[in-house]
């Protein structure tokens, strides 16, 4: 089951997160411990940042904005699954 939650029924991509947050926590009856969130636009960094969801950056433009705006962990694409993996691990130690 997925959870719907878009800009039509929400103004901010923040409400949009924290609506499936909480679409999740109703399904699962608890709050999750930890949240990774795997994007590629600066509105995604942005939102987590703002949210406090860890972030792991796509930089497929290759064009380095999201280091720029801060993201510590940036992957040019999934095919460094192995680097991406161990970067799944230490955040979830």
């Amino acid at each position: 089951m997925g959870f719907v939650s878009n800009s039509d029924h929400h103004k901010s991509r923040e409400a949009i997160t924290k609506d499936v947050i909480e679409q999740l926590t109703r399904r699962n009856k608890e709050t999750p411990e930890q949240i990774i969130y795997f994007g590629d636009g600066e509105w995604d960094y942005k939102t987590c940042k703002n949210l406090g969801i860890e972030f792991i950056g796509i930089d497929i433009e290759n064009d380095g904005k999201l280091s720029e705006l801060g993201a510590k962990n940036v992957f040019r694409d999934y095919t460094k699954s192995e680097l991406i993996m161990n970067e799944l691990k230490r955040k979830t130690a």
